[in-house]
């Protein structure tokens, strides 16, 4: 009978406001900050509070059986910590139980693997800092951005984490099926969980259309060959994505009762690696992602207009660092933030609509302009173009 192993992913970014053109040179605000702390405020009510406390409960209700994982990118947490406190207590609440892992991360939610190795390990090493300053933790296991993964990705951090997480993306299985513990390539060692994507999106899309019975789906679970099977979702599904009214935070709790009832185990990332007995090596050369049906980079780098933005920020890397300021490293940093760029997609259908939630802007082409209003003025401000940085 497989463990499960639940990882939810944790993000808001700081999303732009309108920068107009006439705003250059003269306007250095640069984020809706009205927008952010409200949308903040709206999951935390409907997703983080109601679905930290049913966790806790269940933990405490079933001694520690129900086990758990989060990533927390660096930007969510600094808006909690302003506007939110209660809801970072919430998850320095669950950091307090044993049954609860908190995984590494980029720390703007950002691209930088893609780009920039520098400041990749800059973000990843804040990131391990600001877990511990509000969570008391420090995260041996890693997770990319949206599941950004290659060998080259995974190489690169495995000097300083245990394991990394995937997507189970089919043309890369060689004939396996994702419900085992692997090792990278030339990883030392570096353990590899792969998300079930089949499984983890009747939760995460199907949910509503279908009214998923926890019985099935345990049923569905405990039929599938291999060891482990890696439910990787957003945690926003439970609450914000889906409604609670719907069910949805009932489902998640009976998920966990009846599981514990049928004595299926639920691992955490880190323990699943240690306990993984004589994993495969399994090489994925090129970029997986979670994202989009394509489950590549394209949700960021698509279009012109997104390639051309990435192409633009990452170039400023230099003078940021001649700058040297904690702002402008700051700025750099929320610019680098992946959501700026999976607003400006121009897909289509159901892609297309997961795009537009939470976006602030009315098209990509909107998306993209002003984003490159907010660039340039912020270029020019780091290049000494303006009497202010």
């Amino acid at each position: 009978m497989p463990a499960i192993c639940f990882y939810f992913q944790v993000h808001q970014p700081y999303r732009l406001r309108k920068y107009t053109f006439f705003d250059l040179g003269h306007d250095h605000t640069y984020e809706d900050s009205g927008l952010n702390e409200e949308i903040l405020n709206r999951v935390t009510e409907n997703c983080y509070l109601p679905a930290n406390a049913l966790i806790s409960r269940l933990i405490d209700a079933t001694d520690g059986k129900v086990k758990v994982s989060y990533s927390l990118s660096g930007v969510v947490m600094d808006q909690m910590n302003e506007w939110r406190p209660d809801a970072l207590a919430s998850f320095a609440r669950l950091s307090d139980y044993k049954s609860v892992e908190f995984l590494g991360e980029t720390y703007y939610h950002s691209l930088a693997a893609l780009y920039d190795w520098d400041e990749f390990h800059r973000q990843r090493q804040l990131h391990q800092s600001t877990l511990r300053k509000y969570l008391n933790r420090e995260a041996s296991v890693f997770r990319n951005t949206e599941l950004i993964y290659s060998n080259e990705i995974a190489q690169a951090i495995a000097p300083f984490y245990q394991g990394i997480l995937g997507e189970g993306v089919d043309w890369y299985m060689e004939g396996h099926h994702p419900n085992h513990v692997f090792r990278v390539p030339k990883g030392k060692g570096l353990g590899l969980l792969l998300r079930n994507h089949r499984v983890s999106d009747e939760i995460s899309f199907r949910f509503p259309e279908i009214g998923l019975n926890a019985d099935e789906f345990l049923d569905r679970i405990e039929a599938l060959p291999g060891e482990i099977i890696n439910l990787f979702l957003d945690y926003e599904t439970f609450g914000e994505h889906i409604k609670a009214d719907i069910g949805i935070l009932d489902f998640l709790e009976e998920i966990f009762k009846k599981a514990v009832e049928r004595k299926i185990k639920f691992r955490k990332p880190t323990k699943a690696i240690e306990k993984a007995a004589s994993p495969e090596k399994l090489s994925i050369p090129s970029l997986t992602s979670w994202a989009d049906t394509e489950r590549d980079t394209s949700a960021w780098r698509g279009n012109e207009m997104q390639r051309l933005a990435l192409k633009k920020v990452y170039e400023l890397g230099p003078s940021v660092r001649k700058n040297n300021t904690p702002m402008v490293w700051e700025q750099w940093g929320r610019l680098q933030t992946s959501d700026h760029y999976y607003y400006m997609s121009t897909k289509g259908k159901a892609d297309g609509e997961v795009h537009e939630y939470f976006n602030p802007f009315n098209t990509p082409y909107d998306a993209y302009i002003h984003f490159m209003n907010v660039l340039s003025d912020f270029e020019l401000r780091i290049k000494g173009h303006t009497t202010e940085v």
